[in-house]
């Protein structure tokens, strides 16, 4: 089972994060974390199922949305330039159904690395509209230096997202 490969804090995901996951990793690393921690996700949903993310959150499910798909199926995908571009276009329905996920509970991101993007300059117009959207946490690798840390917590928190920072590896310094 590939799950037995799987060491270090990632396993303590389950206990920390219940209920709402998004995730733009195509892994299945979380699925089997969560099944391991006895907390299998109720729903797994993939990119263009994203207005079921929502409605299956508020029945109470378990959720993980990941974002772009899985690494084993083209069905929900959002990788190519044309899924993103369909996706994030305005008005579309994914686009919108994401911008109230943010709006609607404060969420960890996990497995993503938050660099500029399409997801990240629909945060910032969501949370610039927004003043009261709730906050967000991101588990993230802490940059080497003091100017690198405020540069990108900046960034970050005009996004309303605040860093939870971990120190990497010491040995790729």
């Amino acid at each position: 089972k590939p799950s037995q490969t799987i060491d270090g804090a990632v396993r303590l995901l389950p206990f920390l994060f219940e209920s709402i996951v998004i995730t733009t990793n195509f892994d299945c690393i979380l699925e089997d974390v969560y099944t391991d921690g006895g907390k299998t996700f109720q729903e797994i949903l993939h990119g263009t199922a994203v207005g079921d993310f929502r409605k299956k959150n508020v029945l109470g499910s378990r959720c993980l949305l990941k974002l772009h798909g899985n690494y084993n199926a083209t069905h929900g995908r959002v990788l190519l330039k044309n899924e993103y571009d369909g996706f994030y276009k305005p008005k579309c329905s994914g686009r919108e159904e994401l911008a109230l996920i943010f709006r609607r509970g404060g969420m960890v991101f996990l497995g993503c690395s938050l660099w500029q993007d399409r997801t990240m300059a629909l945060l910032k117009e969501v949370a610039d509209a927004d003043k009261n959207m709730p906050r967000h946490y991101a588990l993230l690798q802490r940059p080497k230096t003091a100017k690198k840390v405020i540069e990108r917590e900046h960034f970050l928190t005009e996004r309303n997202i605040f860093p939870i920072w971990y120190d990497g590896d010491p040995s790729t310094d």
